[in-house]
């Protein structure tokens, strides 16, 4: 994969993270034209033991919502402020729904580095609001997401 001077920035700041966050260890990793595919292995330590949505597993319903999803707006906007219901949450008083240093943290902290270094440069980067994240339960799992990453590019002319 060829990278534009947006995906550069993305590349610099992805690798970056290892050094932000000593609790975690950058696996297999692609940036693709349009998303990337990564990743991010939690080393295991007395103070850090987190996933994304805690207490729930992998997924989350918030009160007064109906619809499941793995991230629902929690924190991984590049905006200034979020909707929770009908309250606004300022950036600065944190998100309620994930700890310091969670992957829902380290994927935010990626995302906001990322917007302000490719705006400070006159290019537009946008996000998606959410991003998928998945626990990786055996070393065949693990295999078989490696490879899928790695052959990413190669399926990119046949993406829809």
């Amino acid at each position: 994969m060829i990278l534009s001077e947006t995906g550069e920035i993305v590349y610099k700041n992805w690798i970056e993270i290892q050094n932000h966050f000593h609790n975690i260890y950058l696996d297999e990793f692609v940036i693709m034209p349009d998303h990337l595919h990564g990743i991010i292995i939690i080393k295991s330590t007395t103070d850090f033991l987190s996933v994304e949505t805690p207490n729930l597993g992998v997924s989350l319903v918030l009160p007064n919502k109906t619809e499941n999803s793995e991230t629902p707006r929690l924190g991984v906007s590049t905006s200034a402020s979020q909707t929770f219901g009908k309250s606004l949450m300022p950036r600065k008083s944190g998100n309620p729904y994930w700890k310091s240093n969670s992957i829902g943290s380290i994927v935010n902290q990626f995302k906001r580095i990322c917007t302000i270094n490719t705006k400070s440069l006159g290019f537009d980067l946008t996000w998606q609001p959410r991003y998928y994240d998945h626990i990786i339960r055996s070393d065949n799992e693990l295999y078989r997401i490696r490879t899928y990453i790695r052959s990413n590019p190669n399926n990119w002319l046949n993406d829809k």
